[in-house]
């Protein structure tokens, strides 16, 4: 399944509703189940936080907003791992959810990086999710979600 784009700004999500993995998220293979909520006034981050172990969190974002051109393929086996069990093109009502896990370095938010290589994939109807990785993409674990200066600034322009 190619998953062109996420219609998050239009996703409602229950606060109740408890996502299972089950394989877990990367490194934390023995948690299953986790609770996805939307940040605040703004549409395009979530937390995903450990139901088991609350000390457990990841902050996602919506990889399409920051990367535009980002595309992921799901395979089968992702597919079946999240509960899509028909090969159908999405759609903003599928409940099918891609999100990217990011980094907050030491120096703060300004060097945020997401996760293109390893995304999260969710089926919101299902309440399953899986982290994938994707083979044979020159996509990495850091992608900086904002520039260290504007292209437009022109002291940037002349170094």
């Amino acid at each position: 399944m190619h998953v062109p784009g996420n219609q998050s700004n239009q996703t409602t999500i229950s606060p109740d509703l408890i996502i299972t993995f089950p394989n877990g998220m990367l490194g934390f293979e023995y948690l299953k189940h986790y609770r996805l909520v939307q940040v605040p006034e703004n549409p395009f981050f979530y937390h995903l936080q450990a139901v088991d172990e609350p000390a457990v969190g990841f902050l996602l974002v919506d990889p399409f907003v920051f990367f535009q051109g980002y595309e992921v393929e799901l395979k089968d086996i992702h597919l079946k791992n999240i509960g899509i069990t028909e090969q159908a093109e999405p759609h903003p009502s599928s409940g099918v959810l891609v999100l990217a896990v990011v980094t907050i370095p030491p120096e703060g938010v300004a060097g945020m990086t997401a996760n293109l290589l390893g995304p999260v994939a969710i089926n919101l109807v299902a309440a399953k999710g899986a982290q994938v990785v994707l083979e044979g993409t020159a996509y990495t674990t850091k992608h900086r979600l904002f520039s260290r200066e504007p292209e437009n600034n022109p002291r940037a322009a002349a170094r």
